[in-house]
């Protein structure tokens, strides 16, 4: 269900879908659905999270694209309360380090190591 919702919260309102929806029409689109769906409400779990799904899985793209697709005003909010660590990324990146470190060894170039972990 996030995976479908996601793409809803950040389409625009009926009418003008080239406009991010609003905060107040999310909330009460999510919460006539929790309603309609008989759930209960659970704290941390609503359209932030959502949000969150969305620019976690968007990760890699071009921060000014992902804020506007998403609605979001400034880049760093979407880096200080959305994007989430991923713990697979971030093994791809100390793997990718290792290899480079082994390239820079045997074709002769200086290594690093003053600021690198």
């Amino acid at each position: 269900m996030v995976e479908a919702c996601a793409c809803a919260v950040t389409r625009g309102p009926p009418g003008d879908p080239s406009q991010p929806m609003s905060r107040h029409l999310a909330r009460d689109w999510w919460e006539r659905t929790e309603k309609a769906a008989v759930v209960a409400q659970v704290p941390g779990r609503g359209r932030h999270s959502l949000r969150q799904t969305f620019a976690t899985e968007l990760k890699g793209a071009n921060l000014k694209d992902l804020c506007a697709l998403g609605g979001w005003t400034d880049h760093n909010t979407i880096l200080k309360c959305y994007e989430q660590v991923d713990p697979e990324a971030m093994r791809v990146a100390l793997e990718r380090r290792g290899t480079l470190r082994g390239v820079w060894r045997v074709s002769g170039m200086p290594q690093l190591t003053s600021g690198i972990i």
